[in-house]
């Protein structure tokens, strides 16, 4: 890409985008704005359906699980919600909410998501932590704790390994390393 140089193509979007997502066979993108989740066809440069409201409100952030059958997003009120079939022209949204209702977490915003490489977990940051979702049950299967929860960014970055045996989350004074369910070293 040469320096000044305009890009090929461009999505008919009225607003500043906060996240994107490329879906895994990268036929759709998903954008979010003020207003929700976009879905675009790209190959036809344009929108699929209306846009997805998260929790009622716009979004945060987006991610496509690796097979491209579920999507993912935070709201700007804390929440966070589950689609599958992203690609339908209406797709009905599972409400995961907030990951707690008492201590440090009650009432957290949620940042970030991201989906373990096999897409059975759904990670999601704020500024109070993280917590990890079943993505078939909807359960909160874990909610690794800290003594230093106060100092999660709330743009916290959240990354599986390769393997999905462990997350790493962006803390202010590093980056710490999870353990995912059933991946427990004693």
């Amino acid at each position: 890409m040469a320096t000044g140089a305009r890009a090929p193509g461009s999505l008919p979007v009225w607003s500043r985008q906060s996240s994107l997502a490329f879906s895994p066979d990268g036929e759709r993108l998903a954008s979010v704005d003020s207003t929700g989740v976009q879905i675009w066809d790209l190959a036809a440069r344009t929108r699929v359906g209306g846009p997805l409201a998260v929790d009622g409100h716009g979004a945060n952030d987006v991610a496509f699980s690796p097979d491209g059958l579920l999507l993912s997003a935070t709201s700007l009120s804390g929440g966070l919600e589950l689609w599958a079939d992203p690609g339908a022209t209406s797709p009905t949204p599972r409400r995961l909410g907030r990951p707690s209702s008492e201590g440090p977490a009650a009432g957290a915003r949620s940042w970030h998501v991201a989906f373990s490489p096999d897409g059975r977990l759904l990670a999601a940051s704020a500024p109070w932590g993280v917590a990890l979702w079943d993505t078939r049950t909807g359960a909160v299967v874990a909610e690794p704790t800290t003594d230093r929860w106060y100092q999660i960014l709330g743009g916290a970055g959240l990354a599986f390994s390769p393997d999905g045996d462990t997350l790493a989350v962006s803390t202010s004074s590093g980056v710490d390393l999870w353990p995912t369910p059933g991946n427990q070293t004693d």
